[in-house]
């Protein structure tokens, strides 16, 4: 988890959860953050493990009818950095906001549908302690952690504020530390 609390322009909250490797189900990741006053990015996904349409049915189709009920979180993705779709949901929670209104009348809300979602496919997840199945898990949250380390957005804001060194340790140790 990462909270930066930059200056009174800028705010992060960043999460990601793993679950334990006897378990094949998504990543969920979620960024929140605030731009100045009135610009707000939110994002939340079950980011999928397997794109197979087996494992997508499982684990994060449900999750479409909570991101239905909040049409300001059903935005489109930027594709500079969406653009190859292989760890990310179609049931994906993104908004560009401008109405801070919004953020206790549909993020919140929508947030605590979409984690109670993800707590709940977690643990009903069948656990498989082979190991097979484990050292699965644990190359797909690799690559996860490989891909993002080699294109997370926040690595540009890092560098920003505290260099490139710290920057690039702070993805690769902590924040994707299996990359």
């Amino acid at each position: 988890m990462t909270c930066l609390d930059g200056t009174p322009g800028l705010q992060v909250f960043n999460s990601v959860w793993y679950p334990e490797e006897t378990r094949d189900a998504p990543i969920l990741g979620i960024d929140l953050l605030r731009f100045g006053p009135k610009n707000f990015l939110v994002v939340s996904d079950l980011q999928p493990i397997d794109k197979s349409e087996a494992y997508l049915q499982r684990y994060t189709r449900g999750a479409a009818a909570i991101r239905q009920r909040y049409p300001v979180l059903c935005g489109e993705r930027s594709q500079r950095y969406y653009e190859d779709d292989r760890f990310f949901s179609d049931e994906m929670l993104y908004g560009r906001l401008k109405d801070e209104g919004d953020v206790g009348t549909d993020v919140l809300p929508a947030f605590r549908e979409y984690l109670d979602y993800y707590i709940n496919a977690v643990h009903t997840a069948a656990e498989d302690d082979s190991a097979l199945s484990k050292a699965w898990v644990l190359r797909r949250q690799a690559d996860y952690d490989k891909w993002n380390a080699e294109r997370d957005p926040a690595h540009a804001l890092f560098q920003k504020y505290f260099g490139d060194e710290w920057a690039h340790e702070y993805l690769t140790s902590f924040l994707f530390d299996q990359a």
